[in-house]
């Protein structure tokens, strides 16, 4: 937004363009999530390790 603020010396007025920026950013935002679930839900494994006798 900032780069085509500066190479249009303007902000786009267009609602087409503010709609489709809306929406990437909210899709990112939940996809960014979902995936950020998906490996934090992930089960810890607590018994791979060898034991060793202290």
């Amino acid at each position: 937004m900032i780069g085509c603020w500066v190479y249009n010396t303007h902000l786009l007025a267009a609602l087409s363009w503010w709609l489709v920026n809306v929406v990437c950013i909210v899709l990112m935002a939940v996809i960014g999530e979902y995936l950020c679930m998906q490996t934090e839900l992930r089960a810890i494994p607590l018994n791979n390790g060898p034991k060793s006798n202290l």
